[in-house]
C-alpha cells in the first residue's frame, strides 16, 4: 500500500536590478532583525507562482514579474513523515511607468 506524507511548499524570490538584489528586513525574536528574501508558504488554493508574486507584494510593496526557476530543494523531517518543498524564482521588479 502507497504511504502519503505531509508536504508544504514555499516559495523564494530573487529580484535582481543590475547589481543590486532586494532583501526585506525582518523582526526576529528578541530586539533583532534579519535580512531575508520575499519568502513564504504557499496558501491553500493558489499556486506557487501566484504565492511568489503575491509575497513580494505584501513584504517589499513591489509587483514583480517572475521570470524563471533558478532551483529548488526539499527538506524531510527526520521522522521521514513531512517535506518541505521550496522553488525559488527570478523576478524582474516591475517599475509603474509615469504617464
Amino acid at each position: 500500500m502507497r504511504s502519503y506524507f505531509k508536504t508544504s511548499l514555499f516559495s523564494l524570490v530573487v529580484v535582481r536590478d543590475d547589481d543590486r538584489y532586494l532583501l526585506v528586513e525582518e523582526l526576529e525574536r528578541g530586539d533583532g532583525t534579519a535580512w531575508y528574501l520575499p519568502s513564504d508558504g504557499v496558501k491553500e488554493g493558489e499556486d506557487i507562482v501566484t504565492a511568489a508574486i503575491r509575497e513580494t507584494r505584501e513584504e517589499a510593496e513591489l509587483e514583480v514579474e517572475i521570470l524563471g526557476v533558478l532551483g529548488g530543494d526539499q527538506i524531510l523531517t527526520q521522522d521521514g513523515l513531512t517535506t518541505r518543498i521550496r522553488l525559488m524564482f527570478l523576478g524582474k521588479a516591475q517599475i509603474p511607468r509615469e504617464s
